[in-house]
């Protein structure tokens, strides 16, 4: 099913740990996100920014907040597995029905697990934990080898997993 006003009207679940300097990593994802978005014409308002503490329950309260906008745009995108699980909890507590109502997509850095065995599944754009760890321990040696001297920098592409929460 395509959704072309779902896709440009999203409210964005943001961590509060983005606003701590030594968050730069989670920092440089979000600025990215949201220049990509403005890139493809996808205007997020600043009412459609939701700050919440990095847990379950902050996405709990970040879907009550979203619960309580006037006009509440149709998809979610929350940059943590955690939030997104919140959400989810909090949205189906309150009667709004995922993703017939609302669609999720989530960033997710965890165990696939986490996302896959909610109700419904999360849709969720994974970064394989694995992949970072062996890139990582290459970087590593490259640095104590002397072949490489610092710093380094990777880009590791993402998987979309389209599940039950969002479909494009």
């Amino acid at each position: 099913m395509t959704r072309p006003s779902a896709v440009r009207q999203p409210v964005f679940f943001m961590t509060k740990a983005i606003e701590r300097p030594h968050f730069l990593r989670g920092k440089r994802r979000t600025k990215a996100f949201l220049t990509s978005c403005k890139e493809l014409g996808i205007e997020i308002a600043s009412e459609a920014l939701i700050y919440c503490d990095n847990s379950i329950e902050g996405g709990v309260k970040g879907a009550a907040k979203y619960l309580r906008l006037g006009k509440r745009p149709p998809v979610i995108y929350s940059e943590a597995d955690e939030l997104a699980r919140g959400a989810l909890y909090e949205l189906h507590r309150s009667g709004v029905a995922v993703p017939e109502d609302t669609e999720i997509l989530t960033t997710s850095l965890m165990s696939p697990e986490t996302t896959l065995y909610t109700i419904p599944s999360l849709s969720v754009i994974e970064i394989s934990q694995q992949e970072v760890s062996r890139e990582i321990v290459a970087m590593l040696m490259k640095l104590l080898s002397g072949e490489e001297a610092g710093p380094l920098h990777k880009i590791l592409q993402p998987k979309v997993v389209l599940r039950e929460s969002f479909s494009l």
